[in-house]
């Protein structure tokens, strides 16, 4: 396979591109954009009438995931076709989405590929975990700097965005090291006087099968910049500093600096490969339904299972 077809040209389907160039693969871009450098094709099914196998990366806007998945469906019943979806998987859970091939499709959750993720992976395998602290907080305005905050995906919920969305990364890697999510207590809302229509803080407490006190805390607000994990095991405590590039267990600090996008070729690697690390349609699928849960929690201020929110939407 050599030809990576990324749909979707804004900053990340960018990052897709530079990156599987890099990797060998020629690229073809969707997009209107006249600003792209690679071959490109104005929509989708144009793109289609010429190009039917690949590597296809769906990196549009949250919304229309599931849509332009759909429009690829067909393709993933032959040989040599296989699709990797941006994160989150959609804007909205919706367990009555199936389709028929999906063992080649993935979910864009590249922090599954960090040194440290997997570290603290490795570490933490068949021992009890007592409790889990998560943060992640940036200020929005100096992240989405490519050009004005308030017009990007993040700032509009027809769109997909907020918080919640946007930072879900830390949603998947908490099902992942520690076990699928059982129920949640959340709040959320937007708080500061950021030009957006999307919340900008989240709060919440997390039980999953292998810990039952997670605390999560994702935000648009912090100008420090800070994404941080603290694991408590009967023995020992492993905090990691996912900006400054650091790992301590135990007070024993260790640094792991890593290329800025590593976890993206490594994860694209894999993907390619057919290997099990990169995250599944199924548990991007969970990771939307707690999304749905923390919404759910917050408007009825309680706590929400995870078979309350499949039951409701089915």
């Amino acid at each position: 396979m050599t030809r990576a077809i990324i749909i979707g040209y804004g900053s990340i389907g960018a990052r897709h591109a530079a990156v599987l160039s890099e990797l060998g693969f020629d690229i073809t871009v969707v997009t209107k954009r006249s600003d792209c450098h690679y071959e490109s094709f104005s929509s989708l099914s144009r793109c289609l009438g010429v190009i039917d196998k690949g590597y296809f990366i769906i990196a549009n806007e949250t919304s229309k995931h599931l849509d332009t998945l759909r429009m690829l469906e067909p393709l993933l019943e032959q040989p040599g076709t296989k699709v990797l979806i941006e994160k989150p998987l959609s804007d909205s859970f919706k367990p009555h989405d199936s389709f028929s091939q999906l063992a080649e499709v993935k979910v864009a959750y590249n922090l599954r590929f960090d040194p440290m993720i997997l570290r603290i992976r490795e570490h933490i395998t068949g021992r009890k975990v007592l409790s889990v602290q998560v943060y992640a907080g940036q200020y929005l305005p100096s992240w989405r700097s490519g050009g004005s905050y308030s017009e990007s995906y993040s700032a509009k919920r027809d769109l997909g965005g907020g918080v919640i969305r946007d930072l879900s990364h830390e949603l998947d890697y908490i099902n992942w090291l520690f076990g699928p999510w059982q129920k949640v207590v959340a709040t959320s809302a937007k708080v500061s006087s950021l030009a957006i229509e999307t919340e900008d803080v989240c709060s919440c407490l997390i039980s999953t099968k292998g810990c039952h006190h997670i605390t999560l805390e994702l935000n648009y607000l912090d100008r420090n910049t800070q994404r941080t994990i603290t694991v408590n095991l009967e023995d020992d405590t492993l905090h990691c500093d996912l900006v400054n590039r650091t790992l301590t267990i135990n007070r024993q600090k260790i640094h792991i600096p890593i290329h800025r996008n590593a976890t993206y070729a490594e994860m694209h690697r894999s993907v390619i490969a057919g290997e099990s690390l990169s995250c599944t349609y199924e548990e991007a699928v969970r990771i939307m339904a707690l999304i749905t849960g923390i919404e759910y929690s917050t408007r009825f201020q309680k706590w929400i299972t995870y078979e309350e929110v499949v039951h409701d939407l089915r």
